[in-house]
């Protein structure tokens, strides 16, 4: 069977042609952009083994599509799935396995801040370098970051969310009230154990947006900007 190392086939072929075993060993790159698929129909590209490019956007998959690319995770390096608004925060789950990967896209798509900060989680922004194109809700999330909770934060504020617990209500307080000025919703009353699980929440949230902007290289903008100091 001819193999080649770019293919954009016609949608019966995902089902039909690549099934069969050891076809296309090495075809490295596949383009089904704007074909309608089936989360079933990438079922077969796991046994692609040598495939590294993926472009799969604006084909009405979903979150279970994405699991079937996990047999790629060890040659993937280009992913594609932007336009697919049935993937949500779940499919970030799934992403985290594919290691290989070098860019990803998921513009378009039905993930928020809580999957993309997940998905930021297992990435390793010194061992593993990453281009994301993530979608405009999370791109103006980011961008008002300094309007969610207080960025710089100076001794002696706490940064780390498991130092909540061990603090004074008066210390709690303060803290709080930094966070609050700005983002009047935080509340910065209420029990001793209220105000330390706020607190907690807010850094721990701070933390896992501080590392999302490591992983799309801004972190380095950010701290130029704020002058941040201190923060691992």
């Amino acid at each position: 069977m001819f193999e080649s190392h770019c293919l954009v086939p016609p949608v019966d072929v995902v089902s039909s042609v690549l099934g069969h075993p050891n076809s296309f060993t090495h075809l490295t790159e596949l383009i089904l952009s704007n074909v309608p698929l089936h989360d079933e129909d990438l079922l077969n590209l796991g046994r692609l083994p040598s495939l590294d490019t993926l472009n799969i956007s604006n084909t009405c998959i979903g979150d279970e599509a994405i699991a079937y690319l996990l047999p790629l995770k060890s040659t993937l390096a280009c992913l594609d799935i932007s336009s697919n608004p049935r993937l949500t925060d779940d499919s970030c789950a799934l992403l985290t396995f594919l290691t290989s990967l070098s860019f990803l896209d998921i513009r378009q798509t039905g993930v928020n801040m809580p999957g993309l900060r997940r998905f930021a989680r297992s990435v390793d922004p010194v061992r593993w370098t990453l281009t994301i194109e993530v979608p405009d809700t999370c791109l103006e999330y980011l961008s008002g970051m300094q309007h969610q909770y207080a960025i710089k934060l100076p001794a002696p504020l706490i940064t780390y969310p498991q130092d909540s617990k061990s603090l004074t209500i008066e210390t709690l307080r303060s803290n709080l009230v930094v966070h609050a000025q700005c983002n009047p919703n935080i509340s910065t009353g209420g029990s001793k154990m209220e105000m330390a699980q706020r607190l907690e929440d807010v850094l721990c949230r701070r933390e896992d947006d501080l590392w999302v902007l490591d992983v799309m290289g801004w972190r380095e903008d950010l701290d130029e900007e704020l002058e941040l100091d201190g923060w691992k």
